[in-house]
């Protein structure tokens, strides 16, 4: 256990997966935003599966109970972060789109 919690400290210590977390997070606040806007009725370009995809991500990533406990050091956000960004690479032009209208092209 504590070998694979080293390869994994190891890993998350690597600049280039740094990045692409630091990545993941941007798109997961991304994420957020856009259905909140929504909710605001701010930015109606949603598609319901979409928005049904980010709330359900959403859920799984703050839920106590999940595939790997949050509680377990190193790996208990594996498996929220693999479903976050599965999710939002399934919805990646959706999420693009909002992001082009937020930053005021479409506004």
């Amino acid at each position: 256990m504590f070998s694979l919690l080293g390869n994994v400290a190891k890993y998350l210590g690597d600049p280039r997966v740094r990045k692409e977390a630091a990545h993941l997070l941007n798109q997961l606040g991304l994420a957020i935003s856009m259905i909140k806007d929504y909710f605001n009725g701010n930015y109606k370009q949603l598609p319901f599966q979409t928005l049904v995809g980010l709330i359900a991500a959403v859920i799984y990533f703050v839920a106590p109970i999940d595939a790997i406990p949050d509680v377990i050091p190193g790996l208990g956000f594996l498996d929220d972060a693999g479903v976050i960004a599965l999710v939002l690479a399934s919805f990646n032009d959706d999420v693009t789109m909002y992001r082009e209208w937020a930053e005021g092209g479409d506004n």
